[in-house]
């Protein structure tokens, strides 16, 4: 098993920092991870999260969307109803834009700010970048160190038990 942990940075405002962790495993190791049933076993990215499940926006932000979206569309109705005006039927198509998005960001922000990931993803992709805050890297970076150094010894421990059983 190989690991590499490197650091960058992405932004010129608002910079925000990753760790991009690349896990390759041997033909071996793999073997022994699906004949063992570890590659369900979780690793904890905290104090980072997943980057792919970044989501910007607070959940009480796509609640008020979620919401306000009905009331703006009555709101519409009535106004293209008395006005018989064309701003009335543009304020219930943003209303039902909003719906939709805020229907969209709720379903992102239940899949979102993921913090464990199974050692059989590294197996399809073996770089997963992890978006971690500025003052935590170092911390970061040694805790995954750890992490992995025990996944490596459980896969060794495994491959040790394999030859044992053989050996019997």
């Amino acid at each position: 098993m190989r690991v590499e942990i490197r650091h960058r940075n992405v932004g010129t405002w608002r910079r925000k920092h990753f760790i991009d962790l690349v896990v390759i495993f041997s033909e071996e190791e793999r073997r022994i991870i699906t004949i063992r049933g570890l590659q369900h076993v979780e690793i904890d990215l905290t104090p980072g999260i997943l980057a792919s499940s970044e989501f910007p926006l607070p959940p009480f932000a796509v609640t008020v969307m979620f919401f306000a979206s009905p009331l703006f569309f009555l709101g519409g109705c009535v106004s293209a109803v008395i006005a018989s005006g064309g701003f009335g039927v543009l304020i219930v198509i943003a209303a039902i834009s909003l719906f939709a998005y805020s229907i969209y960001a709720r379903i992102k922000l239940s899949r979102a700010n993921i913090t464990t990931i199974s050692i059989n993803s590294f197996f399809e992709d073996p770089r997963r970048p992890v978006l971690v805050p500025s003052a935590d890297a170092a911390l970061a970076t040694t805790a995954f160190r750890r992490r992995f150094a025990i996944l490596k010894q459980m896969i060794e421990e495994s491959a040790q038990l394999s030859v044992e059983v053989l050996e019997l």
